[in-house]
């Protein structure tokens, strides 16, 4: 999957460039919330959320790699399934480097599978 920020993004501004086309790392959404796509910077140097409506999607191929997380708070997040696992993001954020590990490689895997 992949989107493209809106003219009009506001969140895009200073992480992507003007017509950028990006990969999608994982889409997520909860009840009475916009959905939202975890996106990679180059800029930035970093992963980060985003609402969906400030991105427009130039390829809606979704990733074989993608599984559903649910709860019965109404959450639910479509990522590779090593990231559903409980601690992987706060991990992550910590700079474990099993989770970093994993990251790069599914990020890889990602980019790679979309195009």
């Amino acid at each position: 999957m992949k989107v493209v920020p809106m003219p009009a993004s506001k969140s895009a501004v200073g992480w992507f460039s003007e017509g950028e086309v990006i990969t999608v790392l994982a889409f997520s959404g909860a009840r009475n919330e916009e959905a939202k796509i975890l996106l990679w910077s180059g800029k930035q140097q970093v992963s980060a959320l985003f609402p969906t409506s400030e991105f427009s999607i130039v390829d809606n191929r979704l990733p074989r790699s993608w599984v559903v997380k649910s709860t019965s708070e109404g959450f639910f997040s479509l990522a590779p399934e090593s990231w559903h696992r409980e601690d992987f993001w706060e991990m992550f954020y910590e700079d474990n480097p099993e989770a970093i590990k994993i990251f790069e490689y599914e990020k890889k895997r990602l980019s790679d599978e979309s195009n």
